[in-house]
């Protein structure tokens, strides 16, 4: 069965800016990001646009995502609160409906996290936080990385997404490392 958290005041992520956008004929996406934190500059319709790609090339036509950037002081509130998990994290995501074909969710990714590891990976800040807002909308639309066979899948739609993205880290030799050498440590995230 799908896995839901549920946030029932959506005051996780109450927006800084609100984008609704058509995409092709009957494709519709609400996109609002809010950030939250002062330790990394942000382009918002970077961040939009990442979001919109993913839903896009996942074939969603509808859907509903607040993307809140954060400190890891937040994360970490929230990860204890919502998943009674006792530690900063790169990624949550809640899907607030049971359709992932039309999804309404939010995702919470952290800026310093992504400032402390873009180093390990051969690249810079804003590219390790697009990966954490891939991943997270990958949540959204249905993929899990609980096995080994998911976390492959999983590994492989974000490497696609940040080709998509013209996105690449130094180094790409572990296929199932989140796209860069060394592999990376499990994180843990609503989903995982």
């Amino acid at each position: 069965p799908r896995q839901s958290h549920q946030v029932s005041d959506r005051r996780i992520s109450r927006p800084n800016q609100v984008f609704r956008s058509a995409i092709g004929l009957d494709a519709v996406f609400d996109v609002e990001i809010s950030n939250r934190q002062s330790s990394l500059a942000i382009d918002t319709l970077q961040l939009k646009r990442v979001i919109e790609t993913v839903l896009r090339e996942e074939q969603i036509r509808e859907a509903q995502v607040s993307l809140a950037v954060v400190a890891d002081a937040e994360i970490h509130e929230l990860n204890r609160r919502f998943l009674q998990h006792d530690d900063a994290t790169d990624v949550l995501s809640f899907l607030l409906n049971a359709d992932p074909a039309r999804p309404d969710g939010e995702v919470i990714v952290s800026a310093e996290t992504a400032l402390n590891r873009c180093h390990e990976f051969g690249w810079n800040a804003l590219d390790e936080l697009t990966l954490y807002v891939i991943h997270g909308v990958l949540h959204l639309v249905g993929y899990r990385d609980k096995t080994k066979e998911q976390q492959s899948r999983m590994r492989q739609r974000e490497r696609d997404m940040l080709e998509r993205l013209a996105i690449s880290p130094a180094t790409r030799s572990d296929p199932n490392s989140r796209c860069a050498v060394p592999s990376r440590p499990a994180q843990g995230d609503s989903n995982t």
